[in-house]
């Protein structure tokens, strides 16, 4: 569900809504409860928004695991609120009821919250160890899994073949990035930003590519992030690979340590040159949204280049 779009609900079938009991391995009294959760939460065309960055057509199948499960669900005092109950079913209250104490609830503020913590840790326990004591199913990237990759083996595999929508000549243009890498030798990581997140974003994707190109013939990785700035006319040849991750500033203007991009690549010719461009930004600045990004796609774009990803936003589009 992206942004502007209305919520569509639907009613799972009961013979496909498979429960898990949940139950603790040292205290049997908590199974004693019948405490149940779905083998399955499913969310489909998820969009999250989140600091002003979308993340958009995040599907999942799995368990919310103890954050959604053990801490909001089952533990919130106005959903299933179980932990007064987990606190009984671990005897925590085992000689507490003396002087006119005759339940939980008359107890010292200070004991009932110290009792339902060692309770909240005991119930995200118990989420965890239920979930790993039942054979898992790791999918990989080649499965198509979407996200994240831990699968309950009660649960239906369900496979993503496209996130967003992209015509049928959307990779014409592209090029196959498998192909790509075959051909080209090297793979040169830039970015661009007022702030420290595109930095931090481009190390991170160099540390990955790292074990990748490992395994790949003919093909090797610069030895380090650079800024935009520090991109010299002989280092576009068409025999490299350039990931740009970009932020914008002010108005979607290009940042200071990326602003003589420009002026360098105009000295240069990159036809053929292979590129893909990333943009963190805030889609609270609609009018402006990415615009570093944007803009340097469709620049390196009009002198040649070949972008990886026809378009800066794909999904938007169709045709």
């Amino acid at each position: 569900m992206a942004e502007g779009d209305k919520p569509a609900m639907m009613e799972i079938p009961a013979p496909l809504s498979n429960l898990v009991d949940i139950s603790h391995p040292q205290f049997p009294s908590i199974a004693a409860l019948n405490l149940k959760w779905k083998a399955a939460p499913a969310l489909t065309r998820l969009g999250f928004d989140i600091g002003g960055v979308q993340y958009t057509a995040a599907p999942f199948i799995g368990w919310f695991m103890d954050a959604e499960i053990g801490v909001r669900n089952l533990a919130d005092s106005f959903r299933c609120n179980v932990l007064p109950d987990i606190v009984q079913a671990k005897g925590m209250t085992k000689g507490k009821f003396v002087d006119g104490i005759d339940s939980f609830d008359d107890l010292p503020e200070y004991e009932q919250l110290a009792m339902l913590s060692r309770a909240q840790s005991e119930l995200n326990y118990t989420v965890q160890w239920q979930v790993s004591s039942e054979p898992t199913k790791i999918m990989t990237l080649s499965q198509t899994a979407a996200f994240p990759a831990l699968i309950s083996k009660k649960a239906p595999e369900v496979t993503v073949e496209e996130i967003g929508e992209f015509s049928d000549d959307d990779g014409a243009d592209a090029i196959s990035i498998t192909s790509t890498l075959s051909e080209l030798k090297t793979i040169a990581i830039y970015f661009c930003s007022a702030g420290t997140i595109a930095e931090k974003l481009a190390k991170r994707l160099h540390k990955r590519l790292e074990l990748q190109t490992k395994v790949l013939l003919n093909m090797a990785l610069h030895p380090r992030v650079e800024c935009l700035n520090d991109l010299k006319a002989t280092d576009l040849t068409a025999d490299k690979i350039f990931l740009l991750v970009m932020s914008s500033t002010g108005k979607g203007e290009v940042p200071p340590n990326g602003s003589i991009f420009h002026r360098v690549t105009r000295l240069s010719s990159i036809e053929g040159m292979s590129f893909a461009v990333f943009g963190n930004g805030d889609s609270r600045y609609s009018a402006t949204y990415n615009g570093t990004a944007k803009t340097i796609h469709q620049h390196m774009q009009k002198l040649g280049g070949h972008p990886l990803i026809r378009k800066v936003f794909p999904w938007r589009y169709r045709g």
